[in-house]
């Protein structure tokens, strides 16, 4: 009786610390980047102690996981009328109020012929490395 009671709350130590610490796999796929951009942003923003493991086993303790939501960029999504098509028909431009600006936003080529001068879309804008990117996306569902 008194054995299986001390294996019962070793047991349960041991899931206590497991539930301290996720695998980076399972964040990556969770924050819908890739497991090598998660790994980089891991080793360059968080400290040796709150990493362990290597490879694809690696594991991330709780407050490393605070600090990567905080460091992984969320997107901007902006909806404006388009004003005019560009000169590549892959981009049409669109007037975002809140930027104050029209920007050339990319949409896809099957949505080339439908998506004609007036309409509402919905962009995102994705910032990488002091360049914003904007992309065509459909309207969120809410």
């Amino acid at each position: 009786m008194w054995l299986t009671n001390q294996w019962k709350q070793q047991e349960q130590l041991k899931e206590d610390i497991n539930m301290a610490k996720r695998r980076l796999t399972e964040i990556a796929q969770e924050l819908g980047i890739s497991f090598d951009e998660a790994k980089e942003r891991v080793f360059k923003y968080l400290s040796e102690e709150m990493i362990s493991g290597r490879g694809k086993n690696t594991w991330v303790s709780d407050e490393g996981q605070v600090l990567l939501d905080d460091c992984v960029p969320m997107p901007i999504i902006y909806r404006g009328p388009i004003l005019s098509s560009a000169p590549n028909p892959l981009y049409v431009m669109v007037k975002i109020r809140e930027l104050g600006k029209k920007v050339p936003v990319r949409i896809p080529a099957r949505l080339q012929r439908v998506l004609t001068i007036g309409k509402m879309i919905y962009v995102q804008c994705v910032t990488e490395e002091e360049q914003q990117k904007f992309t065509y996306i459909k309207s969120p569902k809410v």
